[in-house]
């Protein structure tokens, strides 16, 4: 009897133990005409997919993985997606509906940090990044962007999780995000664009120093399109340079990049 108790003790421990490598993520869709779902991982700054699943008649749809490293991964299409937090024995659950997600049931500390991000920022996202849903100009977009600046420091100082990567990371990002739905709104498309003299003060960090000092960004899908604007900005509207004929553009703007990874 003891031998057989014994057995089952290591088989129960043996079958725990399997469970905490993998995360396993359920979610409903309610979007209409949306048939399958990617689950996509962040390499060198890009969206990569990591696999893809159907969505059942009735809007399930789920995934189980053993997460090759522990951080942001991105859930939708390559082109309307929501950010989450993996690492092994996380179950996360939520929903996904037109323009916008929603936690369900049990979930990690992390991802309702990540929640309560997305709520917070999503105004100002939608005005910049999302531009196409709605008539934003600078005179609406400006206040709201000072308004999460402010917010969002007010945030980041209260991140703790008791999960020290994902604290400071998620700290970095929260600044991240901010400073580049603020740059990426210059760059598209509105019906009116500022002068000047309608810059808001927000705009004048982008002179600080070492601005790209850490590869964790390479951990965001926006990586590599932040940088580019960035350097745009910096050389209208920091440096004053107007590129000459024949210049090196491209390797005078990787000057601004302090981070050799993200110089790669």
């Amino acid at each position: 009897m003891k031998n057989i108790i014994l057995m089952i003790a290591v088989f129960l421990t043996l079958n725990v133990s399997a469970k905490s490598t993998h995360c396993i993520i359920k979610g409903k869709s309610s979007k209409k005409d949306f048939h399958n779902v990617e689950l996509f991982k962040i390499v060198n700054g890009s969206l990569v997919s990591h696999s893809k699943t159907e969505i059942d008649s009735d809007g399930n749809f789920a995934f189980m993985l053993i997460p090759e490293v522990e951080g942001f991964y991105y859930i939708g299409t390559d082109k309307e997606y929501s950010r989450i937090y993996v690492k092994k024995g996380d179950k996360i659950n939520y929903e996904i509906f037109d323009y916008g997600y929603n936690l369900v049931g049990k979930n990690s500390k992390e991802n309702k940090v990540l929640f309560d991000w997305y709520n917070m920022s999503k105004e100002v996202e939608g005005k910049s990044v999302k531009f196409w849903r709605n008539r934003s100009n600078f005179k609406d977009f400006f206040p709201a962007l000072e308004k999460l600046d402010v917010d969002s420091k007010e945030f980041a100082s209260k991140i703790r999780t008791g999960n020290s990567f994902f604290d400071n990371l998620m700290k970095l990002t929260v600044k991240w995000d901010v400073e580049y739905y603020a740059l990426h709104f210059l760059y598209t498309p509105r019906a009116i664009h500022p002068k000047d003299n309608d810059y808001i003060s927000y705009y004048k960090t982008f002179a600080e120093s070492n601005k790209f000092d850490s590869e964790l960004l390479l951990s965001s899908p926006y990586a590599i399109g932040y940088m580019m604007i960035y350097n745009i900005y910096y050389s209208h509207h920091i440096a004053n340079e107007v590129p000459k004929r024949g210049e090196d553009v491209i390797g005078k703007n990787l000057k601004n990049i302090n981070n050799p990874i993200a110089e790669k």
